[in-house]
């Protein structure tokens, strides 16, 4: 094959990657590009996945077997499957803070905001503004997870602050 490796072929390189997936960096490129080989790469370590083709970060399958093990690679997803309500879920269950590299429409989900809420209520942050505003999803929050109450708190103290100021001020007498 190409690139001076005449006995490279997809089943050694698939014994090499076994042993160690950077090899993949070196492979002729029609194999670098290689799912099935990529696959094997991500189950020695899923830190492959940061270095994997565009495709593979874009195959709904390899990124749901990925943020399974490691939820904040999910920021290495495509930007598809950054959207992908049931993708993130799972980045979310495997790391909360996973929910920082969501799409918007998961930031937006009830169900996915809620979960990473009750695991860790720091990910009210990462929710979407609407959500934060809704006073029942603050109040389900909140059930799950009592410690959300401090978060929600101090969104609603900056979100208040942030408000226009009137050029009018009322005057006390």
């Amino acid at each position: 094959l190409k690139h001076g490796h005449p006995a490279m072929n997809k089943d050694t390189l698939l014994d090499q990657v076994h042993r160690n997936w950077r090899v993949l960096q070196h492979a002729p490129r029609a194999l670098r590009e290689d799912r099935d080989l990529w696959l094997e790469a991500l189950g020695q370590d899923v830190q492959a996945f940061e270095q994997s083709p565009a495709a593979i970060r874009s195959d709904r399958e390899a990124t749901l077997s990925v943020v399974r093990r490691d939820g904040r690679l999910l920021q290495h997803a495509s930007a598809d499957l950054r959207d992908d309500s049931e993708v993130v879920l799972a980045a979310v269950q495997q790391d909360p803070e996973a929910l920082l590299f969501a799409g918007p429409g998961p930031r937006r989900d009830h169900n996915v905001v809620l979960e990473a809420v009750r695991l860790d209520a720091q990910a009210f942050h990462y929710a979407d503004e609407a959500l934060r505003a809704d006073h029942r999803f603050v109040s389900e929050a909140i059930g799950q997870n009592p410690n959300a109450l401090e978060y929600a708190a101090r969104w609603r103290v900056s979100s208040v602050s942030q408000l226009p100021k009137s050029s009018d001020s009322f005057v006390w007498s």
